[in-house]
């Protein structure tokens, strides 16, 4: 058998093969960017000079050159990243808004302007990513009306947070290629477009200094890259091409990506005679696959999911090698030869033989000099490729374990134990990875949202946006306050009857309230609940007083406007736990 080429050469190279973005010059920061690239590659299926790297140093040199050319079948951590990546499948989640729907928003028309992007499609995807990679992050743009979202993997990215908030980031720099005219730039002259050449750039977006926050972008050039510091004092080894790739400077007043003015703002520039600007942001969400409060990045969180693939994939290649070459038995003569054969390699360095079938007879002639007697036997194969396969399939199934599947929740594609790298989730299993995720990614989809609704209401502001609208005033949608909900895998008519027979017999007891079980067998939120239920006890229900359904409506009105005000950030905390304790009363009252 032929052995692949994969000389150290071609194994140094996967960076350039890969077209990976270069490494910042800080050795931390290169060691996360290149763990990083490595997950990514094993997710994305262009991981096999990895894989060769580990079997080079699993078996060594001489046995790999005896080995087939490695597969990259065996890969438990793409799949069971995939298993688990199930928040999105029942299509694209519910948003809501409270407060902003009780005053005439139209929260709807946002909600489709996001689908219609495209943006929960590709977020089926994009979750696998997050649980493998660890985190993600989404770069928000308003395009000609329509909201633009830019995918960026953390080794593209470096993130820089204050030390008291350490998981927030207030400075954004992501690598990515464009056409710039270096020359031009240094310079100081027009770009010249038959000057330009594509390079990778770093765009940078700083908010750490509130009153100067800037967008940048700057030229990197060849081999690593430095950068340092935040606000004013940060420092970039670029070229500055801002003016060259976005036509004008965005620092300070001009920074354009900020929030609406609150009312105390506003006055507080009408005393200085100043426009009331607001508060900058960054357009740009990070999602993690947990919560994670002690840094931007954990890169090296579940490692063992990764370094176990490497690993059973490199065993899963010497089990493809005994199958192939040692799980039969070798024959052998003593004192004798084939009539009609030859003990002299031929061309292609195989030992010549004579075809036999199980009716032939064969006949060995007796060396001339050679004293004994002949003797013929045979060895035992070299291996079991059965119970070697069995060894690789039971660590595929504790890397599942470890990553967190329950085995019950666990199906098998084949019905065997060596069906072990087909392990694919039972329903039940997928609600609950629902269930687990769904408090991370909340989190990152309704500031999603409400980024989303800020940069629109930027635009619609901008003389672009007011161009589209005319003299028609542009909608404008909430900065705050929103809340996302999930669409949960649906239940099997068994598992609904279990479920319906549970709650009720808990309702009997008197363990549960009306308004819990129905929340429970519908799947809704208690505050639905309640408004179903009131809707439900209407003059054609049990409740035939009239000013008792009134003073239900009305609490249960006034119900979502509190849970719609306690969403409002930066509430002071008197104010608070006021509304807390309103809504306490109001969920009382309407459940009583």
């Amino acid at each position: 058998m032929p052995v692949p080429d994969y000389t150290p050469q071609t194994v140094a190279t996967r960076e350039a093969e890969l077209n990976a973005p270069p490494l910042h010059a800080e050795w931390h920061e290169a060691a996360r960017q290149r763990h990083t690239r490595d997950r990514l590659a094993v997710l994305s299926g262009v991981w096999k000079s990895i894989l060769v790297d580990r079997i080079l140093a699993t078996v060594g040199a001489d046995r790999f050159s005896a080995m087939p050319d490695p597969s990259l079948a065996t890969n438990p951590f793409s799949a069971i990243c995939r298993q688990l990546a199930c928040l999105y499948d029942q299509g694209p989640p519910s948003v809501t808004n409270p407060t902003a729907e009780a005053r005439g928003f139209d929260v709807a028309g946002l909600t489709r302007t996001i689908t219609r992007a495209g943006y929960w499609a590709r977020m089926q995807a994009q979750q696998r990513l997050v649980l493998g990679l660890r985190e993600v992050l989404v770069h928000v743009a308003i395009d000609e009306g329509r909201p633009l979202f830019l995918f960026a993997t953390p080794d593209q990215v470096v993130a820089r947070a204050r030390p008291e908030r350490p998981d927030q980031p207030v400075r954004i720099e992501w690598l990515r290629k464009a056409r710039v005219d270096v020359a031009g730039a240094v310079a100081g002259t027009p770009a010249v477009p038959e000057l330009r050449r594509e390079q990778w750039t770093l765009w940078v977006w700083d908010v750490a200094d509130p009153e100067a926050p800037y967008h940048r972008v700057y030229a990197l050039g060849q081999g690593q890259w430095r950068s340092s510091g935040m606000g004013a004092a940060a420092e970039v080894s670029g070229i500055d091409v801002t003016e060259q790739l976005l036509g004008g400077r965005f620092d300070g007043d001009a920074y354009p990506f900020r929030r609406r003015p609150t009312l105390r703002e506003e006055r507080r520039a009408a005393e200085l005679g100043v426009p009331a600007v607001g508060v900058p942001i960054l357009p740009w969400v990070v999602y993690h696959a947990a919560p994670n409060g002690a840094a931007i990045f954990s890169a090296y969180d579940e490692i063992e999911l990764f370094d176990g693939t490497l690993d059973v994939a490199a065993k899963q290649g010497f089990v493809d090698h005994a199958f192939l070459d040692a799980s039969w038995p070798q024959r052998y003569v003593i004192g004798a030869v084939p009539v009609g054969g030859s003990v002299h390699p031929d061309d292609a360095g195989h030992v010549a033989h004579v075809p036999t079938d199980p009716a032939s007879v064969l006949i060995l002639q007796k060396l001339q000099d050679y004293d004994g007697q002949p003797m013929i036997g045979q060895y035992q194969a070299g291996a079991d490729p059965a119970a070697l396969q069995g060894v690789v399939s039971g660590q595929i199934e504790a890397l599942a374990t470890n990553a967190g599947v329950a085995p019950s929740d666990v199906q098998r594609l084949g019905g065997t134990a060596r069906s072990g790298v087909a392990i694919a989730l039972s329903q039940g299993g997928k609600r609950d990875m629902q269930r687990r995720y769904a408090p991370v990614f909340r989190d990152a989809d309704e500031r999603l949202v409400a980024l989303v609704a800020t940069l629109w209401n930027r635009w619609s502001e901008s003389p672009e946006g007011l161009a589209v609208f005319g003299l028609e005033a542009p909608p404008a949608y909430p900065e705050s306050g929103y809340e996302v909900h999930y669409q949960s895998l649906p239940l099997s008519p068994a598992e609904r009857e279990a479920r319906r027979k549970d709650v009720l017999e808990r309702l009997a007891a008197g363990l549960v309230s009306r308004v819990d079980a129905y929340a429970e067998l519908h799947d809704v939120s208690r505050e639905e609940a309640a408004v179903r239920l009131a809707a439900m006890d209407g003059p054609d229900g049990d409740d035939d007083d009239d000013d008792a359904d009134d003073l239900r409506e009305e609490l249960v009105a006034a119900l979502a406007a509190l849970e719609g005000a306690l969403g409002v950030d930066g509430l002071p905390r008197a104010a608070r736990e006021a509304l807390e304790d309103a809504r306490d009363q109001a969920r009382a009252a309407v459940e009583g």
